[in-house]
């Protein structure tokens, strides 16, 4: 299915506010159109199952989105369609090794699940990075998986995600007090990550928060997500390459995911020239390529 890391869109820095009528980017949530076959509905269930087993927990099947279509731009709007499918079927499809091979089911039953992921940027001019305990240690972003039931809300006749209203209560867990500190929350693009055991697509934004650097590592709390230590970095080309190369050097990995919202963010907060270099350092540095289309077949009949 192509480059591990593929930007399928960008179109940021774009703004969403609390009033969805007005934002340029929104997800359009639909019932699914298609019907899961039995054989599959047991599959998933089974390792639903066993999952909550292994891990001795209650597993919880929240309703999360799935991309259904190709995104759409129309008078000014881009709209992004989703159908809402419990989280055990991206559980399934990724987490359990009996599914990972079986990429033709993502495109046949439109199983590719739609999470976000969010970069702070603090008012002294920094970005932050965290390091995410559940992802095998990976620097990363911040933010996760709408919930598809509490986050909707009706707008001339359709549903749509509240995008503002999820983000905050994604990230609540993750940096607390700071949701109150938001400054804006810029929409910058999608990514579509192919790593087996993490296979999705993100809804990549910047949140400009209104507190310092310094506070936000001092306050930042160990969590069951994230370690203790956040990364503050320049929020300027050069250092955020440098930064990469740095990680890198020391043998910390780096998140396909946040490779892959980086190249949004450099292309709409400092331009194409910008974000180019970047992708040759991270090829030439890293050695990962990023695509900046979608090579897969996902969306095709």
């Amino acid at each position: 299915m192509g480059c591990k890391i593929q930007v399928w869109a960008t179109f940021g820095p774009t703004d969403i506010t609390t009033d969805i009528s007005s934002n340029r980017f929104r997800i359009e949530v639909k019932e699914p159109n298609t019907e899961i076959p039995n054989g599959l509905e047991r599959s998933v269930e089974d390792s639903w199952t066993k999952a909550q087993l292994k891990r001795k927990i209650e597993l919880t099947d929240n309703p999360v989105l799935y991309l259904s279509a190709p995104m759409l731009e129309d008078k000014g709007k881009i709209t992004l369609p989703t159908e809402v499918r419990g989280f055990r079927y991206t559980h399934a499809l990724n987490r359990d090794p009996c599914f990972w091979a079986c990429t033709e089911l993502l495109k046949q039953y439109k199983l590719l699940s739609l999470s976000t992921h969010c970069h702070l940027v603090s008012k002294d001019g920094k970005i932050l990075f965290g390091i995410k305990k559940n992802q095998f240690n990976q620097i990363s972003g911040f933010s996760g998986f709408p919930n598809a039931e509490e986050d909707v809300i009706e707008l001339e006749g359709r549903k749509y995600l509240d995008i503002y209203k999820t983000i905050q209560k994604r990230l609540y867990s993750e940096i607390g007090y700071l949701v109150n500190a938001f400054d804006a929350i810029k929409a910058v693009g999608l990514v579509y990550v192919g790593q087996v055991s993490l296979r999705g697509l993100d809804s990549d934004y910047v949140i400009e928060l209104d507190e310092t650097s310094w506070n936000m590592q001092k306050r930042f709390s160990e969590s069951a997500q994230f370690e203790k230590e956040i990364f503050a970095v320049d929020f300027e080309p050069r250092k955020i390459k440098g930064f990469f190369k740095e990680m890198h050097s020391k043998g910390r990995q780096i998140s396909n995911y946040a490779l892959g919202c980086s190249y949004a963010i450099f292309k709409g907060y400092f331009g194409e020239d910008e974000a180019n270099k970047l992708l040759k350092t991270i090829r030439e540095e890293i050695g990962i390529t990023i695509s900046t289309s979608n090579e897969t077949d996902y969306l095709r009949n």
